[in-house]
């Protein structure tokens, strides 16, 4: 969520202050196009407004290449209905500082051994013959 310079609307027949802007990201094909559902809420996080846009061709693939596709795509939809983010007020949103970790892991292949000569067992091998015979009642 981020706080947006305040708009005025109108809501249930009142005018109210949008102060804050949301973004859920609701379907991406990973190639030519995503979708975003907005949200613009008040100070006390009541729905002012609700939406869906869809980003598509040239401006997908810069989203996409950006360092930080989340708040490419928060600046995209603030574009899209005209509003500034607020980058001058602090939110409530607590976030980490983003890390890197990387881990390893090693996969043993079994080892196989081909060898041209048969093992033989020191036991004595027979030659057995099994013969089946089926009788079918008429």
């Amino acid at each position: 969520m981020k706080n947006i310079q305040p708009i005025s609307s109108w809501s249930d027949g009142k005018s109210v202050i949008a102060t804050k802007l949301d973004v859920i990201s609701e379907y991406d094909d990973l190639a030519t196009t995503a979708v975003f559902t907005y949200t613009l809420l008040t100070t006390d996080l009541l729905t002012v407004a609700t939406g869906k846009l869809t980003i598509s061709g040239e401006e997908y693939l810069i989203w996409g290449s950006t360092a930080d596709i989340n708040l490419a795509a928060y600046q995209w939809v603030a574009s899209q209905l005209n509003l500034e983010i607020d980058y001058t007020t602090t939110t409530t949103t607590t976030t980490e500082e983003p890390t890197t970790t990387t881990s390893t892991t090693t996969v043993e292949e079994p080892e196989i051994i081909i060898t041209e000569e048969p093992i033989i067992e020191e036991s004595i091998i027979e030659e057995t013959t099994t013969t089946t015979t089926t009788f079918v009642e008429l």
